[in-house]
């Protein structure tokens, strides 16, 4: 980095901690991620060199079959009801608990 961070603050917070505190994904050719309650930073990743395992492609083609199936609950109003009463406190969304449901319920081969 080509600043010294230890030399920036507001209100003798460093202003890296106001700016950055939480941060997670990318930016640029930087990608921000979580490490002990700590937010860090690092060089992104490129893409990867080894074709994906057996088991990583069944475990796509799960979750691609799941997220479809999600999709329709989100159309049906009485589904999408149900859901949407579950809804949790943090936030998570009726899609995301029909994903999780219907994810889970599909058999793996």
């Amino acid at each position: 980095m080509l600043v010294n961070r230890s030399n920036l603050s507001l209100n003798g917070v460093p202003l890296y901690s106001l700016i950055f505190e939480g941060a997670s994904g990318s930016v640029g050719n930087i990608t921000f991620s979580q490490r002990n309650g700590k937010t860090v930073a690092g060089r992104k990743r490129g893409p990867g060199t080894t074709p994906p395992t057996e088991k990583q492609i069944a475990v796509r083609e799960r979750f691609k079959m799941a997220s479809q199936q999600a999709l329709l609950v989100l159309v049906d109003p009485a589904r999408k009801a149900f859901y949407e009463a579950k809804k949790t406190r943090n936030g998570t969304g009726a899609y995301a608990l029909a994903l999780r449901d219907i994810y889970l319920s599909i058999s793996v081969s």
